[in-house]
């Protein structure tokens, strides 16, 4: 590694073991303790977690295949210790499952044993559109024997009602295996070489090297396959000598990939770069080189002649950048967002107008996402839907939508929207995973992702409210006998002959019907699904209203017998209270009595005493 990597190691194994640099600063004459103390100093207020990721990351990507050892990630110590006799002498059994297991990863293929065969081919497989509920992302159980390998910064790739996952890093190794994802009953098979080709030593198909960070495109029938970053020969960290670009095909009958010779102004080799499919030409934008530097250059391959271009563009050109999204919007313009380099991500929004070649810079209202790279991005309908990636400081657990209806129009304003939060461990929170556009099932597609865990799993989600009419149109466009009605519309309305106009507008409507009513049953359908989760929540919510009920019924109760309680000591308390008065009233009495008794001790008594009067003076 070089010695760059070496410090940037470093700096994030501090961060995440202490935390922030609180150490003093070293000397100035000691230049190596000067550089630690700056790289270390320079991630700040950096999380643990989020250095310890970044810490993996950077090892992957930069120390190879021989990082890590294979036998620590199969076996545990316990088995190692079960496998070695009292000399330490190993017997071969955990070695041989090592290399099975390592096989299996280098084939992309996560082997299950499977007891149950008969059982499961009997359960009936759902299609995509099946499975979807409106407004929520959906992860379908897919209860397959084989799936391939959790990895990120793979590509996918759209051929009819099948999907196409090629390639990837996983552990800090690339891949160089090919998927298919079967959309009407979402089961995985992996694409093997027909017998005429060979197997590559990778344990991919033959043809294709081990690569991550390309990007892929369904055209004529077959999927093609552009760059991506390769294992290359590295001296003191660097490559030396860069190969032009390679372009791949896959031919889906004969399960082959073959390599595409093209000609021209050829690009070189790059990852984490763009590619946009309008009419047969592709559109290539940014990536980086093997030694990780950003481009903003662009590049145009004519899928016809397989010839190269590097066109003259006008406008504003976006600053250099990797890892970024680019959508496709009504077969002419190409939409940026984000992406960054080693130090900076964005989140501007950039587009290339196709028919006059020349960037533009809209100006976008709403709730601009946060600075990201890695994320993924898709168009459906007039809205771009985008989710994941991060930046140097966390990842991104949201998703937004920004409304390009606008775009090419004298307003011309785009408008983000924040659709919602995803809990930070869920896949869809993660950097490198893809996301693609389904257009016959009016959804969009995620897979893999990375995020401190390699993630396999298929997620779909269709906007709320979302209506098919795009697809209703297209189907009147694509059958024969609703062309033919809507030509003799046409020609009826030429002729003005009404009763002609008003059949064909009976047929057409006829048939508008049956696809509103089919929309409509599809909508009913999800919409009661939607409702019995709702009812199964508030009963849900209502059981556990009932319980805090019921005890503060009890805590109520509780109250009420010590109120009771309360008010019985406090008569009893009322009647000592008036005794006491009483008492002290008796006293008062005896009191006075006694000091009016010493007065007449003097006087008279008996009946000279009555005679003089002392005696009624002491009754009075």
């Amino acid at each position: 590694m070089s010695e760059e990597t070496k410090l940037l190691l470093y700096a994030l194994e501090k961060q995440s073991m202490e935390g922030p640099c609180t150490q003093p600063k070293p000397w100035g004459w000691n230049v190596v303790e000067n550089a630690k103390y700056q790289a270390w100093k320079q991630l700040g207020d950096m999380s643990q977690n989020e250095a310890m990721r970044l810490y993996v990351r950077t090892l992957e990507e930069e120390a190879g295949e021989g990082w890590w050892s294979a036998d620590l990630l199969t076996t545990s110590g316990a088995e190692r210790a079960a496998a070695t006799d009292g000399t330490g002498a190993a017997d071969g059994t955990a070695a041989t499952e090592t290399k099975a297991a390592d096989a299996a990863t280098a084939n992309g293929t996560d082997q299950r044993e499977n007891s149950n065969v008969d059982n499961k081919k009997n359960v009936k497989r759902r299609s995509v559109a099946e499975v979807l509920v409106e407004g929520s992302w959906v992860s379908p159980y897919i209860d397959d024997a084989q799936r391939p390998t959790p990895r990120y910064e793979h590509s996918m790739a759209l051929l009819g009602s099948k999907a196409y996952l090629i390639g990837g890093n996983y552990a800090g190794r690339y891949i160089a295996d090919t998927w298919c994802l079967d959309l009407e009953s979402l089961a995985w098979s992996q694409v093997v070489p027909s017998s005429s080709s060979s197997s590559s030593s990778e344990g991919g198909t033959a043809g294709l090297p081990p690569s991550a960070g390309h990007a892929a495109v369904g055209y004529n029938g077959s999927v093609v396959l552009v760059g991506g970053h390769e294992r290359l020969e590295r001296v003191k960290g660097k490559v030396k000598s860069f190969s032009p670009m390679k372009v791949h095909r896959l031919d889906p009958i004969g399960c082959a990939w073959s390599d595409v010779a093209t000609t021209g102004v050829v690009p070189l080799q790059r990852g984490g770069h763009s590619v946009n499919l309008i009419a047969h030409k592709l559109y290539m934008f940014g990536g980086e080189n093997p030694n990780r530097k950003p481009s903003n250059e662009l590049f145009v391959l004519d899928l016809k002649t397989n010839e190269w271009s590097q066109p003259e563009v006008s406008g504003e050109a976006p600053i250099a950048r990797s890892s970024h999204s680019a959508v496709t919007y009504l077969d002419r313009y190409i939409v940026v967002f984000g992406g960054g380099s080693v130090s900076n991500c964005y989140n501007d929004v950039v587009v290339l107008d196709t028919q006059t070649m020349a960037w533009t810079r809209p100006e976008t209202t709403g709730q601009t996402p946060p600075i990201r790279a890695g994320h993924a991005s898709a168009v459906l309908g007039s809205l771009m839907y985008m989710i994941g990636g991060g930046n140097n400081a966390k990842g991104c657990a949201d998703m937004y939508s920004l409304d390009l209806k606008n775009l090419g129009t004298e307003r011309g304003t785009l408008e983000w929207v924040l659709i919602g939060n995803t809990p930070p461990e869920s896949a869809i929170a993660s950097e490198g995973l893809s996301l693609t556009c389904l257009p016959m099932a009016g959804c969009v597609l995620s897979y893999g992702g990375y995020n401190g865990k390699y993630h396999s799993a298929i997620h779909v989600f269709r906007p709320e409210n979302y209506v098919l009419e795009a697809l209703h149109q297209k189907s009147l466009s694509q059958d024969p006998s609703m062309r033919s009605l809507a030509s003799d519309r046409e020609r009826s309305e030429r002729s003005d002959r009404p009763e002609r106009e008003a059949s064909v507008r009976d047929s057409l409507n006829g048939a508008s019907g049956t696809l509103a009513t089919q929309a409509r049953l599809e909508s009913t359908s999800l919409e009661v699904d939607i409702m019995r989760r709702q009812l199964a929540s508030a009963n849900k919510a209502l059981a556990e209203a009932e319980k805090v009920a019921e005890a503060a019924r009890e805590a109520l109760a509780e109250e009420e017998q010590r109120n009771m309680q309360l008010q019985v000591q406090v008569s009893e308390l009322r009647r000592e209270a008036d005794r006491a008065r009483e008492l002290e009233r008796e006293l008062q009495r005896y009191r006075l009595r006694d000091s009016q008794g010493g007065n007449v001790q003097g006087k008279k008594t008996g009946i000279w005493g009555y005679i003089a009067g002392s005696d009624r003076v002491d009754e009075n």
